[in-house]
């Protein structure tokens, strides 16, 4: 997906809603840009805590966030091709459960987070006047 857009190929935004989009030609499958990046970071990132000699994967979370603010720029894809390149090899390293659980650990504290964002919602929210 980035060598795509390294390359000047462009990402595409599905009905305007803002989404950038990538059709991989090899397996037919279309990923959400941004999200499939953050993933792969946060994955890493916690396969990096487990594991310190796993590569640093700050270039790739960079990346998400200077796409989502429309700022790519070439040594921002450069950097997260290389980071890419380095974090492969070290994950055909690990086992399918290692990875596997990494990103259920991601899954669970995405879902923690969003039950804690409803509670303080809930919390700052005025009492009910309940016709007193």
């Amino acid at each position: 997906m980035l060598h795509h857009v390294a390359r000047q190929g462009t990402l595409w935004d599905a009905g305007g809603y803002g989404d950038l989009l990538y059709a991989s030609r090899v397996s037919g499958k279309v990923h959400e840009v941004i999200v499939a990046l953050k993933a792969f970071a946060e994955i890493f990132s916690v396969v990096r805590m487990r594991d310190p000699g796993c590569p640093d994967v700050e270039p790739l979370h960079r990346m998400a966030r200077l796409l989502e603010a429309g700022q790519a720029s070439e040594e921002a894809i450069a950097a997260a091709l290389d980071c890419l390149a380095a974090v492969r090899p070290h994950a055909a390293t690990k086992s399918p459960v290692e990875l596997a659980d990494a990103a259920q650990s991601v899954a669970l504290r995405i879902h923690w987070d969003a039950v804690q964002d409803r509670a303080d919602e809930a919390a700052e929210e005025p009492p009910a006047n309940h016709g007193t």
